[in-house]
């Protein structure tokens, strides 16, 4: 292989393999093969190559012990919101990869739960796609792309996005 190939070529690491580091990296209750298990008998788990997720649906009303333990869930029928407890990835292909429409998304941040109409996130993602589509820039960062990520940061679902990364963690949530 020459070298001029060796230096350009550049491996991105999976979403998933994001989740499961981020996820190990919080030394949680759980490992993340139980949590992904848990989400996949209660909740939702999406992967693809731009995004891991694992949500389960909630009520906004439940306190926060429950919403960070995926053991808690509702029906769909029953539940008035989506609970993001994983995320990696495009955080707008998460939220276009949602299995049914719920009145608002949640996730925790810092301590803090945080709770936004499904429709004004929607609106959000729809908008930085196709900003990002209709852009003749390869590397859009000073554009839409730029405004995406400033945004991502503000609908982060789960504590920080760092390096593309976001999750939830127990620990921090009301003591």
């Amino acid at each position: 292989m020459s070298k001029d190939l060796q230096s350009t070529h550049v491996v991105k690491p999976s979403c998933w393999l994001l989740a499961r580091l981020a996820h190990e990296s919080q030394n949680g209750p759980r490992s993340f093969y139980e949590d992904v298990g848990l989400h996949l008998s209660f909740g939702v788990v999406i992967s693809t190559d731009e995004v891991f997720m694992l949500a389960r649906p909630v009520h906004t009303s439940w306190p926060g012990d429950e919403l960070v333990n995926p053991r808690y869930t509702c029906e769909r029928r029953d539940a008035d919101a989506w609970w993001l407890y994983l995320l990696a990835g495009d955080w707008r292909q998460a939220v276009l990869h949602m299995p049914g429409h719920l009145p608002f998304i949640g996730w925790e941040r810092h301590g803090s739960v945080h709770w936004h109409r499904t429709s004004t996130i929607v609106q959000h993602a729809l908008r930085d796609s196709r900003e990002g589509e209709l852009t003749e820039d390869p590397n859009p960062t000073a554009n839409a792309g730029q405004r995406g990520e400033e945004r991502g940061k503000k609908f982060a679902y789960g504590t920080a996005i760092e390096d593309g990364v976001s999750i939830h963690n127990p620990r921090w949530c009301w003591g």
